[in-house]
């Protein structure tokens, strides 16, 4: 009993500093989009910032949306073997951003 409850709180642990490191990209990248390309920024300069970052953003004209991978994060934990970081806004009529969000889908069991 005593070994599957030390089990059981080592791998809680790595679990846990694993998704503290994912976490943490996450906060980067949305403190980066917000500042350098905020809501109201015109597709253009946007499809610009994302180049001058060698980020490939695609378009979807059916949905008004970019979309695009931002960075993969590597973790060593039991269950997941990384997680990609990845930019998804949608565009209003004016082209220009109307929500950004930066989203996380993890490579898991």
């Amino acid at each position: 009993m005593r070994v599957a409850v030390i089990l059981t709180l080592c791998l809680v642990s790595a679990c846990s500093s694993s998704g503290k490191q994912v976490h943490a990209r996450q906060a980067y990248w949305e403190r980066i989009v917000e500042a350098e390309v905020p809501i109201g920024t015109h597709r253009d300069a946007v499809q610009k910032w994302a180049a001058n970052r060698s980020i490939h953003l695609a378009y979807s004209p059916d949905n008004h949306e970019l979309h695009g991978p931002l960075e993969y994060v590597p973790v060593n934990d039991w269950m997941c073997k990384g997680w990609s970081l990845t930019l998804e806004m949608t565009l209003d009529s004016a082209d220009t951003v109307a929500s950004e969000a930066v989203k996380t889908y993890g490579n898991c069991l």
